[in-house]
């Protein structure tokens, strides 16, 4: 055989070898790297269709790439090797920027979502809460928005790169802040005003540094906030044991696939005197009150009493909230509430929310800012004047 076709044959099977010994690997493993895209990158992998049939056009680089970008995801130990790569890049290189995650010094991180997101307009909002007062039959105290801030809304100065994301959209930031702020409505709760004079009186942290949400700190503002504004003076009757700080690696630390740091945070739990779980119900069916927040579930309900004549917020209410209450504060709410049903905002339509108003006496809405602007938008698109939300007690669709 010719010396050059005896070159380019052995060319050939090292690279088929290249590319098949890793592919055949991965796929061997693909389930635990696959999970690992699902629960830390928190996407769907790169599906590998494109590999498997005849029509691949085998000459199209965008081919090669789809198929690259499958076995990437199906790398062995895959997550590992990331922290690894992105450790190096960040200390050695200075890289800021991971995909969602801006890291800055000190460390901080802060979500790319939260930073490009347009904020709320003041229109939205005007349309959105005659929708609303239209639902509840212009009734008081029916509803209440209570949006958790974002991190950068608190903490702007650590932000270091795409800073100019952040500031050109700070006067929209600006406007929606100063609606809640500035609103004679009580439906309208100004979350932001507690956190940033509480940041400005205490030095600890009411966020984490790595993480898109509050810390515990932070929640238990957010909590009296919310309290204080639906049954003013109410919040101070409670106990709050604080525990030893428990460190854990934080959600931007996972989303940018970097291998650290981990973060501390002061749990707590907290009584109010007298204040009992009498009833509990989770999708619907009755269940032990000792088991109603482990596992977390995406819809429960209890009911409370109280042996201390401590006043409970009477009737029946659903506040419908994302992760700021759900990862924090569903065993705090309960306890100020004679009937609370929680609903987590992925369980949920929009019709669903609207039809609500028949089923209960208020309901509290807790979207976080950055994705405060679909829900209002699309709630001031609602037909209110097709919705029959007249209240009646015997509907009682979760439990």
């Amino acid at each position: 055989m010719p010396l050059r076709k005896l070159s380019l044959t052995a060319a050939g099977c090292i690279s088929a070898i290249l590319i098949l010994v890793p592919g055949a690997a991965a796929l061997m493993f693909s389930s635990q790297a696959l999970e690992q895209v699902r629960t830390v990158e928190k996407r769907e992998p790169a599906a590998l269709t494109s590999l498997m049939t005849e029509s691949m056009d085998w000459g199209d680089p965008a081919a090669w790439n789809a198929v690259a970008a499958a076995l990437s995801d199906r790398i062995p130990s895959r997550v590992h090797l990331t922290r690894m790569l992105h450790g190096i890049e960040r200390d050695r290189f200075g890289r800021r920027l991971f995909d969602k995650v801006v890291a800055c010094p000190g460390p901080w991180m802060y979500y790319t979502r939260a930073l490009d997101r347009a904020p709320t307009t003041v229109e939205q909002m005007d349309r959105a809460l005659a929708t609303l007062r239209a639902l509840s039959n212009a009734e008081p105290d029916r509803f209440y928005l209570a949006p958790p801030p974002d991190k950068v809304s608190i903490y702007p100065e650590p932000l270091c790169t795409h800073r100019w994301i952040y500031e050109a959209k700070l006067s929209e930031r600006e406007a929606l802040q100063n609606y809640f702020a500035t609103s004679s409505s009580p439906a309208l709760i100004d979350t932001w005003s507690p956190l940033r004079a509480e940041k400005i009186r205490s030095s600890r942290p009411l966020y984490f540094r790595t993480d898109t949400h509050h810390n515990n700190a932070g929640a238990l503002i957010y909590a009296r906030t919310l309290i204080d504004s639906i049954a003013p003076g109410s919040w101070g009757d409670a106990a709050i044991t604080f525990g030893a700080p428990v460190s854990s690696r934080r959600d931007l630390v996972e989303l940018a696939g970097l291998p650290g740091p981990t973060e501390a945070d002061i749990p707590f739990t907290m009584q109010r005197p007298g204040v009992r779980a009498d009833a509990c119900y989770a999708f619907g069916e009755e269940i032990d009150c000792a088991d109603i927040f482990s596992p977390p579930r995406y819809r429960i309900r209890v009911r409370a009493v109280s042996s201390e004549r401590l006043p409970l917020i009477p009737g029946r209410t659903l506040i419908i909230h994302d992760s700021f209450v759900h990862g924090f504060l569903k065993p705090v709410l309960w306890q100020y509430f004679e009937d609370l049903s929680y609903i987590v905002f992925d369980d949920i339509e929009l019709d669903e929310l609207a039809a609500s108003f028949a089923t209960y006496d208020r309901i509290i809405i807790s979207r976080v800012e950055r994705y405060l602007r679909r829900m209002i938008d699309g709630i001031g698109r609602l037909p209110a004047d097709g919705l029959v939300t007249t209240r009646q007690p015997g509907l009682d669709p979760d439990g």
